[in-house]
């Protein structure tokens, strides 16, 4: 089985999504060559509060 994106609609992905610089990936184990990731010191956003 393929990969597979964590969300159901472009717009979920777009609520996912931050600014961030990226860097491709070569050769590093847990990632397809190519893969673009986030390069510096980018966090994942925080999850909205549970209300």
């Amino acid at each position: 089985m393929g990969p597979r994106p964590e969300f159901g609609s472009p717009g979920d992905l777009r609520d996912r999504c931050a600014v961030a610089p990226l860097r491709p990936v070569l050769g590093a184990p847990g990632h397809e060559d190519g893969a673009l990731v986030p390069d510096g010191g980018w966090m994942p956003p925080r999850p909205p509060p549970r209300t």
